[in-house]
């Protein structure tokens, strides 16, 4: 079935998760070493490696920046938490200070809490320049400690979005240069293929030697986020 397999559809790349093809080529380049071919040249072998390379830098770089994005998330969600804590704690204050429907008091809280509430990531942006804003015009009443922590939580806010934003947009970049590096390493791995099958063409078993086709198998119920299985490899033939 394997042999078939690759010289029918050549890795094709919905068909195969990152993590698959990565072990796949890996096992391949072993098995070649431990076993040359004189079809298969030196220059040959050391591109495969080279554009492996690349592509295997490629995943390191993603996951780096997967966990930065994850980790950037959090910091937003915090920021974000903290904003709303802050809003909340101090209606009290300002209701107090200026009465609930007192123009001063609608300035801050024109809807009330549920505005605040229920803000997403951007509507909450614009409603601390609001408040920001009606802090530093009422900073006589409400005092400059008001001022200031808001003016800080504010801040932190728009850095921790700003940082998420940064590495959403890495990981986008990231992920592209990872297709195009496994588009330039299929290439050469198609090519490797249909050399030993020209010279395994009678040979079936010669070239099934060359492959561990379970490792295209690993990721039996995939997703949209690529699997992390390290299944045990083959050991590689032997040199002859």
């Amino acid at each position: 079935m394997g042999f078939e397999r690759l010289t029918s559809d050549l890795f094709k790349s919905k068909e195969y998760s990152r993590n698959e093809f990565d072990l796949f080529t890996v096992d391949f380049m072993k098995r070649l070493k431990a076993k040359p071919l004189a079809i298969i040249s030196k220059a040959e072998s050391d591109a495969l490696e080279n554009i492996y390379k690349n592509f295997k830098e490629g995943l390191g770089k993603l996951a780096t920046e997967g966990a930065q994005q994850k980790g950037g998330t959090l910091n937003r969600q915090d920021a974000f938490d903290d904003v709303l804590d802050f809003v909340r704690r101090q209606e009290g204050l300002v209701k107090s200070k200026f009465g609930k429907q007192s123009p001063a008091y609608l300035e801050f809280y024109p809807l009330g809490l549920t505005e605040y509430s229920a803000a997403k990531v951007e509507g909450l942006s614009n409603l601390l320049v609001r408040y920001v804003a009606a802090a530093n015009k009422y900073q006589k009443e409400l005092g400059k400690d008001f001022v200031t922590e808001i003016s800080a939580l504010q801040t932190q806010y728009v850095n921790a979005r700003d940082t998420q934003g940064t590495g959403i947009a890495n990981t986008k970049t990231t992920q592209s240069e990872i297709r195009d590096s496994r588009k330039t390493l299929t290439v050469q791995l198609s090519r490797l293929v249909l050399l030993i099958a020209a010279v395994s063409i009678e040979n079936a078993e010669q070239f099934n030697s060359y492959f561990n086709f379970g490792l295209l198998e690993v990721d039996n119920n995939k997703t949209s986020t690529e699997a992390d299985v390290t299944p045990k490899t083959d050991t590689p033939p032997t040199t002859v």
